[in-house]
């Protein structure tokens, strides 16, 4: 009985914490559709209902990511926005190689936590970003963009996991996004000041 106790009087303390965050993902999420679906690289719509498929499909973001600045990359003619493209198209393949070998040590209870009706509320999808015509200011702002919505669709399932292995493994995924989205800015503005 403590123990509930204990647990209600936490969430309700999350909650109070993380009410203005989960105001936020709610507004972007009402401007998205109700079911999360993003597309492939083959243009395939993929459903999300279990973590190895959210894992599955952040990769595929951040590789499609990666390829789209990486194309941008090839017609671009600023010397900055060239360096910038190519730094966050290399890094953003590395954040996909990384979550892939997530995926393959992460437990089976962990990757198979469903968590189909924590996506009625987020919705994450690369739209088709021309990033060889933006400013340096408008990519770090796209790409931050995006990465705010990953950190915030992993907080939010963090916050509600049940097994203590899924939480474990969301709790590292939102950590990762969160560190390397630091990195990003931090040696984006490192760049911008040669």
């Amino acid at each position: 009985m403590i123990d509930v106790t204990k647990r209600r009087i936490h969430k309700v303390s999350v909650f109070n914490m993380e009410t203005a965050r989960v105001s936020q993902v709610q507004n972007i999420a009402h401007l998205k559709a109700k079911e999360i679906k993003t597309l492939t690289k083959a243009g395939k719509i993929m459903s999300v209902e279990t973590v190895q498929q959210l894992l599955k499909m952040t990769r595929l973001l951040h590789t499609n990511l990666a390829n789209s600045l990486e194309k941008a990359s090839l017609s671009t003619k600023n010397e900055k926005v060239l360096m910038l493209l190519d730094y966050l198209s290399l890094h953003e393949k590395e954040l996909s190689r990384v979550l892939a070998l997530s995926e393959q040590d992460a437990q089976s209870a962990a990757i198979h936590t469903w968590c189909i009706e924590y996506f009625d509320k987020h919705a994450i999808a690369l739209d088709n970003i021309d990033y060889s015509n933006m400013t340096f200011a408008e990519i770090m702002r796209s790409i931050v963009t995006i990465h705010n919505k990953i950190i915030e669709l992993y907080r939010y399932l963090a916050l509600r996991a049940e097994s203590v292995v899924a939480n474990e493994l969301l709790n590292n995924l939102l950590t990762l996004e969160q560190h390397e989205a630091m990195r990003i800015v931090r040696d984006a503005q490192e760049l911008e000041d040669l």
